[in-house]
């Protein structure tokens, strides 16, 4: 028996499956939202952009380092900070608790953010087809 016909059936149930509406679609949806991100923040001009950034508990904070002198991303109450990032460096970290966590550089305390952390989304529980 020659492949492509098991290709070509194998490719028309892929399509099926990635076409089906309801329950499927929505839980990778879901899924996708529910997902960790990883999140940005440049250092340019001795400032953080953007100063406030939104978050998921879960999610990883990036920043990198755009500016000649070195800094620092570190938490005000000292939970957490980065290396020092020399220009083009980046560091991470993962947020691990909700709240707002205010922030500074090191080298250059007048430099400040702040990570607007909410908890991670709560996975609802589906009804099932009979409403129970």
């Amino acid at each position: 028996m020659s492949r492509r016909p098991r290709r070509l059936r194998v490719l028309t149930w892929s399509l099926v499956f990635l076409a089906l509406p309801g329950e499927i679609g929505s839980a990778l949806a879901g899924a996708a939202a529910d997902s960790p991100l990883t999140l940005h923040v440049e250092i340019r001009s001795f400032a953080f952009v953007p100063a406030r950034l939104k978050a998921r508990a879960g999610d990883t904070v990036e920043w990198t380092n755009h500016d000649f002198v070195p800094h620092t991303a570190t938490a005000n109450g000292g939970g957490w900070t980065t290396i020092a990032l020399t220009q083009g460096a980046s560091g991470r970290i993962v947020v691990r608790s909700s709240g707002v966590i205010a922030y500074h550089c090191q080298y250059h305390p007048e430099m400040v953010g702040a990570l607007i952390v909410a908890r991670p989304a709560e996975r609802r529980a589906r009804p099932t087809a009979h409403g129970k």
